[in-house]
């Protein structure tokens, strides 16, 4: 999941996150590029899901390099596969 530094906290995210909480999958692994918020929220993701893993690039990369950066994470594990 990719969260842009102009993006509030909103429901979506939580719901997003719930969501995949609840998947039974062995490997699955849940990672969140903030790409630069100034907002609490990453310490609110950290909080609420300690399971997932929270990259912060620091400033906003863009969509597609923050993307890269969360893809780059997941392949260093088994996953079978990876998402944007």
């Amino acid at each position: 999941m990719l969260r842009d530094r102009e993006l509030e906290w909103v429901a979506g995210h939580v719901d997003c996150l719930a969501s995949l909480r609840k998947q039974d999958y062995r490997n699955l692994q849940t990672i969140v590029v903030d790409n630069g918020s100034t907002n609490d929220s990453v310490e609110r993701i950290r909080s609420a899901f300690p399971e997932v893993t929270v990259i912060e690039t620091g400033e906003n990369l863009g969509y597609s390099k923050g993307c890269n950066v969360g893809l780059r994470e997941g392949l260093k594990g088994t996953d079978e596969f990876s998402s944007c």
